[in-house]
Formats: C-alpha cells, sequence, structure tokens
C-alpha cells in the first residue's frame, strides 16, 4: 500500500491494483465478526487508542443475532453495539473482517449491499499470539 497524494484533509492510496481516498481523520473502525477473536481485536485496538493513539476514534460491532455469551464479551471489551450490520456499515470508515476464508466473500458482499464504502481489511488466519502484531499493524496504515 502507498501514498500517491494528499488533497485537503484525505489522502489517495493505492494497494494492489485498487485505488481509493481516505480520511486522515481517526476513523471509526467495524469489526466484524464479534467472536472469540473478533472482540479480542476490538479490545486490543480500543486498549491502544485509550493509551494515548490518537490512531482510531472509535470500534464498533453488530451482535444482532448473536449469542448472549457474545454480547457479554462485546460488552466487557468497551466496543460500542450498533446492532446490525447495516449501522456498521454506516458508520465504520474501516471494517476488519475477522472470519474464516470460507466466509470472506459473503462478508463482503454483505457490507457492499449495506452500501459500505469504506476500507474492508482481511485478517483471515489470525492467531492469538498476532493479535498485538494485528493492532500495530493497523494503526500504522491509519497514520
Amino acid at each position: 500500500m502507498e501514498v500517491l497524494d494528499i488533497v485537503g484533509n484525505s489522502y489517495v492510496i493505492k494497494g494492489g491494483n485498487e485505488t481509493s481516498t481516505a480520511s486522515l481523520s481517526a476513523p471509526v473502525v467495524g469489526v466484524l465478526h464479534p467472536g472469540v477473536m473478533g472482540t479480542a481485536v476490538a479490545a486490543i485496538l480500543i486498549q491502544s487508542s485509550s493509551q494515548g493513539s490518537d490512531h482510531i476514534k472509535e470500534v464498533i460491532v453488530a451482535t444482532h443475532d448473536r449469542s448472549e455469551t457474545t454480547k457479554q464479551r462485546v460488552l466487557a471489551s468497551n466496543a460500542r453495539d450498533v446492532g446490525i450490520l447495516e449501522n456498521l456499515c454506516r458508520q465504520a470508515d474501516v471494517i476488519l473482517s475477522i472470519v474464516p476464508p470460507s466466509a470472506a466473500e459473503e462478508v463482503a458482499h454483505q457490507c457492499l449491499s449495506n452500501e459500505f464504502r469504506g476500507h474492508l481489511k482481511y485478517s483471515l488466519d489470525v492467531f492469538v499470539d498476532n493479535l498485538w502484531s494485528l493492532a500495530h499493524t493497523l494503526s500504522l496504515l491509519l497514520e
């Protein structure tokens, strides 16, 4: 990924064959889906931002149709629950898709059908030992 140009309060980035524009302000990060791994990632991002990092404005999740256990995990993580995927897509600037590879395409379609036009990042084979690295990498991508 490379920054091609800075225009006003936005920057133009190129990643692979795709070019897009992103705001320089701290983004709202949506995490899909808030299972054990997704909630852990959300908690790490929140902890990172509470320790003085201004790279993330807020972390949000959608718990509609999720188990009571998952909802309790989200509550403990301090991520803001926006209810349904449609709300997450409307409010997030960046979505981290923490799903198995077999679900990646379906999640992308769901985000697009809910008019998400931000940056969709996949973290397909993330392991617990790599969560801090993921949080650090995300913060670098958002600088």
